[in-house]
């Protein structure tokens, strides 16, 4: 690029060929705001040499929109997007595969700002598109399927996901072959749609057939082959299946430590896996280990684009409340925060979940005021960048309704609940995993208020659905379940919620084990219920098993965790993003 800046200028086309292709290498290489500046540059010449009514003009258009993407500019890349994607039309007409690439850069730029429901339309009409021109087993066309498979698994529309998976992956078969590259990650997607979904049993059978296929092909520990196990070990875990998860997470680290190094991307995921199996089954302080290692190694060694600490640093923050570490959190907090702030900048999504997640350290000490001034400060920014209705923006709305039952402002908390709500169930649907936790969480807010009648009804309601497409094991039910008896026992209602909580606690314990600071959660309670109906002698049985068992976890250095108002599932089982 610098000879040919000073052997033809500045503004000749080979030089701007040349500037565009060291931008996109700069962003796959995890640089995108580099790759963002030399893309503006490039824009703004062809803009005066060539005019806005140009394909290079137009190309360049699209080149900086998928840069801002990747620098959480959502508002702008849509922005450009369709500039973009209107110039093409106009130049090369709707059929032109530049045309379609806008198209697909839309849709990114609609999903990324939470917009599932418009992403999902302008899917569609590539994949019409290329059906028409390309014919049904083309790659492209079958692309353009995943993607549109992909938009219905975050619309929670799981049925409909899994189902055009599945013809996608007949027509992989047929046109490429069982052991095509493309093939394989096909199946990969249906089994991930299928966990999503709660049909363990159907992804595991997916999941399986993917590690296999990959083994044939590539061989036992190349790193496709590990990503798959990586997969398959994070089905076992929904699965609670921790033991299997455990034993395959080790021989995968093993050989991912060997192969790829300790540093690699897909070793790391690997740790954060093995330590939700060994934090389940209440090995704390390894599972801490490794996800302080993990956590350390990606903020030091890769760029922030593969960072993906979200859920990593919330596995930590359960590993130290396990431990009795209350006091570890905020520094660890404050830790991310200064570091995504320093790497990414104030305002970006991720800076901005790290301040959520000190907001929530600071309240879990009982600092209310200060919690309550930063969600609220979180919460402005993130409707300003993000928009209302962003799934990051929802997501802090309820942690704030959360922060204020603490304080006893449950008519304020249950106002914001119903925001949540109301969104959840326009964008999502009414019966999406996230619409069902929302009205968990409305649910504990009329409680807290003494509403337990309209609390028990929401709770009923959202019950019938879990059972219904989850099961009576899934992590969601159970909990769903679980808050049920409480609302039952606010009406004094004690023997159907305790014989709700001898149903939760039958599965914790076979699932989690006696120690898990859910199933001490479930004995308390249920203790309180049988009390409460003057069944004084098993009450007292309930509560010298939990006292057994906490003195157990005593020996092995380990507390549980304190009870927390309206607590988020267990990590990992949040709907995946």
């Amino acid at each position: 690029m610098e000879i040919r800046q000073r052997t033809l200028g500045k503004e000749h086309s080979l030089t701007l060929w040349s500037m565009s292709n060291l931008a996109n290498a700069l962003s796959q290489y995890g640089k995108p705001a580099e790759a963002a500046q030399l893309h503006r540059q490039v824009l703004e010449v062809r803009q005066r040499t060539l005019g806005r009514e140009h394909p290079d003009t137009a190309a360049a258009m699209n080149d900086l929109a998928i840069d801002l993407l990747r620098t959480a500019h959502y508002a702008e890349a849509e922005t450009l997007s369709r500039e973009a994607l209107a110039l093409r039309e106009r130049l090369l007409g709707k059929d032109h595969p530049d045309t379609l690439n806008s198209l697909t850069s839309l849709a990114s730029a609609l999903m990324d700002q939470g917009k599932f429901a418009d992403a999902g339309t302008v899917h569609r009409q590539v994949l019409e598109n290329r059906r028409r021109v390309l014919g049904d087993k083309h790659p492209s066309t079958l692309a353009a399927m995943h993607n549109v498979a992909n938009n219905l698994g975050w619309q929670g529309l799981y049925t409909e996901a899994a189902q055009m998976f599945r013809e996608a992956l007949d027509l992989s078969r047929q046109s490429l072959g069982e052991n095509h590259p493309n093939t394989i990650t096909c199946l990969q997607s249906l089994a991930r749609v299928l966990k999503e979904d709660g049909k363990y049993p159907e992804a595991e059978q997916a999941y399986r057939q993917a590690l296999a296929a990959h083994e044939k092909a590539l061989g036992p520990e190349h790193p496709t082959t590990l990503r798959s196990r990586i997969g398959l070990a994070g089905l076992l875990n929904k699965e609670a299946k921790y033991a299997d998860s455990e034993a395959l997470g080790r021989q995968t680290l093993e050989s991912s430590r060997r192969v790829l190094g300790l540093q690699h991307i897909a070793t790391l995921d690997c740790m954060a896996n093995l330590a939700f199996a060994l934090q389940q089954q209440t090995n704390y302080a390894e599972a801490e280990r490794l996800l302080r290692e993990s956590v350390q190694i990606r903020w030091r060694v890769h760029p922030p684009e593969r960072w993906a600490t979200r859920e990593i640093l919330e596995l930590l923050r359960q590993a130290l409340l396990a431990q009795g570490k209350e006091n570890e959190v905020e520094p660890l907090m404050r830790q991310a925060l200064e570091i995504h702030t320093r790497a990414l900048g104030k305002e970006h999504p991720d800076t901005l979940w790290c301040m959520c997640g000190l907001a929530s350290a600071l309240e879990m000490q009982h600092k209310h005021a200060d919690a309550e001034a930063l969600h609220r400060q979180v919460l402005e920014l993130q409707q300003r960048l993000l928009g209302k209705e962003h799934p990051d923006t929802l997501e802090s709305v309820a942690e704030l309704a959360i922060d204020l039952s603490n304080q006893a402002k449950c008519a304020e908390a249950e106002q914001l609940h119903r925001q949540v709500l109301e969104v959840r169930q326009r964008s999502l649907g009414k019966e999406h995993l996230e619409t069902l936790w929302a009205m968990d969480d409305l649910a504990g807010a009329l409680r807290g208020q003494g509403k337990y009648h309209e609390a028990v009804k929401l709770l009923r309601d959202a019950l019938e659905i879990l059972l219904r497409k989850c099961g009576k094991e899934h992590p969601y039910t159970l909990r769903t379940l679980y808050d049920l008896g409480v609302a039952l026992s606010g009406q004094g209602n004690h023997a159907e919620a305790a014989d709700l909580y001898r149903q939760v606690l039958e599965i914790r314990r076979r699932k989690l084990g006696n120690q898990h600071p859910d199933t001490l959660e479930c004995l308390q309670n249920l203790s309180g219920a049988l009390e409460a109906q003057g069944k004084k002698d098993e009450a007292a049985a309930i509560r010298a098993q939990r006292e057994e068992c906490l003195r157990r976890l005593r020996e092995k250095g380990a507390a549980p965790a304190p009870a927390e108002k309206a607590a988020p599932p267990p990590a990992g089982e949040k709907p995946a993003r």
